[in-house]
């Protein structure tokens, strides 16, 4: 059987991409896998492609709505929440991260003031 154009890039990225360019995940490690909803089907093929390799996958997927609602809703002081033993413990437990960036909209944000959007990544500049 043919490996499809998505099995491919998801090989590359588990294969060869990873751990600055080093490639390989190793049998045990843990990997965070990020995908929005649209890049879904990429998702699954490297969630794939990790358990392939003998890791231990760990999914989130992100929503753009869910972004342009925390945007458009949240205080300053929301934007800039940094839930520090959260993030501790995510460093603490993935080997590696593997992330995919990807929009239905690229002008999903483009009514959002852009101050919000520079508020929110600064608190995150920590993780």
């Amino acid at each position: 059987m043919t490996p499809s154009i998505l099995e491919k890039y998801a090989q590359v990225m588990v294969k060869y991409a990873i751990n600055k360019g080093k490639g390989l995940i190793k049998k045990g490690e843990n990997v965070r896998i990020s995908y929005p909803i649209v890049a879904a089907p990429l998702g699954r093929e490297i969630y794939k492609q990790v358990l392939l390799a003998g890791a231990n996958p760990f999914v989130k997927v992100n929503d753009d709505q869910i972004e342009l609602l925390q945007y458009r809703y949240s205080t300053d002081e929301q934007l800039t929440f940094f839930p520090k033993k959260y993030f501790k413990t995510m460093v603490d437990t993935y080997d590696l991260r593997i992330s995919v960036i990807a929009s239905e909209d690229v002008f999903l944000l483009k009514d959002v003031n852009p101050k919000k959007i520079m508020l929110s990544g600064k608190s995150m500049k920590e993780y």
